[in-house]
């Protein structure tokens, strides 16, 4: 494990979980463009599908810095 990843794991593991208080960020700020189970909008990759395909570390990296890890090809759009 790179010390990014590592640190990024630590940052992370150092907060107490709570579902309820994380459905109302992901509600507030992830959904307009996320999408997990049947919440949000299909802007970006399935976050449930991301699951399987990435390991423990670079999850943990992608919710510490979001930004860090934009897949190629994905971008926002402006409309007016």
């Amino acid at each position: 494990m790179s010390s990014k990843a590592a640190n990024a794991l630590k940052e992370l593991t150092a907060h107490n979980a709570d579902p309820v208080a994380g459905n109302k960020v992901f509600t507030a700020s992830c959904n307009v463009c996320y999408k997990v189970n049947n919440s949000g909008y299909e802007f970006s990759p399935k976050l449930n599908e991301i699951v399987s395909k990435l390991p423990k570390e670079a999850l943990s990296e992608s919710i510490v810095r979001p930004s860090a890890g934009i897949g190629f090809g994905i971008k926002a759009e402006g409309l007016r």
